[in-house]
């Protein structure tokens, strides 16, 4: 028997019951996680966020995707820019940035975290998806924007000994329940949390392969789920993935992995353009990480980090990149709560 088949036997599967938490109360959650941004003070109000819009709308030389297709053929003339966002802690400003999107004509691409305490709960081994959740995808739907799973499948595994890969296969489908093609994913966290990437979990995106990583003496499995089966055509961080890994470069990004390391330059170095674990395929990553402060990461020619920017100075650069490069802007809308 191998290894994944002894796993699967033991593994608590992934059972999905409905609990009666309501939009009210998911809202009351979200909103906590923005009053505690805001007393952090990194909070950035939302018109930083109607800002960029605005200028991706009125500016020449832009062509704005949904994350779906930002590997698609280029016009040497354009700057491709996607606009991702993670749904990890408040899915209300989620949908406020939604609906402005839809306003004004842009795409945009969100993706749920399928462990948030938006989304549902473990509690006895079982998963309870909350009720209210519903009525925020339905919203989320009708702006038009493109909608994926944040994918934490780890989380499962490592915390709660669940079966994390079927969870992402049952959450995929119900989502779809609901009229959401998922064509993409996109991976919560970075290794630096449970030592693997939570890609990992789908075929063809393991480093090197491997099948499984060990976490606290346990071993995990990855390369377990088929993206195509799961009508899956994207992952959004179009990984580049080494042969394998450089201990001695883990080694050290793990020594750089602080609790507040999203705002160390060093680190962020590390993350976009020295990570042992993956690489990306894109050329430009605009992150939101603070009140007004933006990091900037370029791959390939002319490579640099850029932090902290502000946001008219992140409209600046943007104007000055030559055509044909791709570029991912990634809002937490936690980040952009601040009002």
């Amino acid at each position: 028997m191998s290894f994944l088949d002894r796993w699967f036997r033991r593994a608590k599967p992934y059972k999905v019951m409905l609990h009666s938490l309501s939009r009210e109360e998911i809202t009351g959650r979200c909103r906590a996680v923005a009053h505690s941004y805001k007393e952090q003070g990194v909070a950035t109000p939302f018109a930083v966020y109607r800002q960029i819009v605005d200028a991706l709308v009125v500016t020449p030389g832009f062509d704005v995707r949904p994350m779906s297709q930002l590997m698609a053929p280029v016009d040497e003339e354009k700057v491709v820019i996607s606009l991702r966002h993670d749904l990890d802690g408040d899915i209300v400003t989620g949908v406020r940035a939604a609906r402005y999107l839809a306003r004004k004509g842009l795409p945009g691409s969100f993706y749920l975290l399928h462990t948030s305490h938006y989304y549902g709960v473990v509690e006895n081994n079982v998963f309870h998806r909350f009720a209210g959740l519903e009525s925020f995808v339905a919203e989320l739907i009708a702006t038009g924007c493109e909608l994926g799973l944040h994918c934490d499948p780890l989380y499962l595994y490592c915390v709660h000994n669940i079966n994390g890969a079927e969870a992402v296969r049952s959450e995929i489908a119900w989502l779809g329940s609901l009229g959401v093609k998922v064509s993409g994913t996109v991976a919560h966290n970075s290794a630096i949390v449970f030592g693997a990437e939570n890609f990992e979990v789908f075929q063809n995106k393991s480093i090197g392969g491997r099948r499984s990583f060990t976490y606290k003496g346990k071993n995990f499995p990855l390369h377990v789920l088929d993206e195509a089966k799961l009508g899956l055509t994207y992952e959004g961080n179009y990984p580049v993935l080494p042969e394998s890994l450089d201990s001695d470069k883990v080694a050290e990004y793990l020594r750089l992995s602080t609790s507040d390391c999203v705002r160390n330059m060093e680190w962020l170095r590390y993350y976009f353009l020295d990570n042992p674990f993956f690489g990306r395929g894109y050329d430009v990553d605009i992150w939101l990480l603070g009140c007004d402060a933006w990091v900037i990461a370029k791959r390939g020619k002319g490579a640099e980090v850029l932090w902290p920017v502000k946001t008219k100075d992140v409209l600046a650069y943007l104007e000055q990149l030559g055509g044909g490069v791709r570029v991912v802007i990634c809002v937490h809308p936690e980040y952009i709560s601040g009002d």
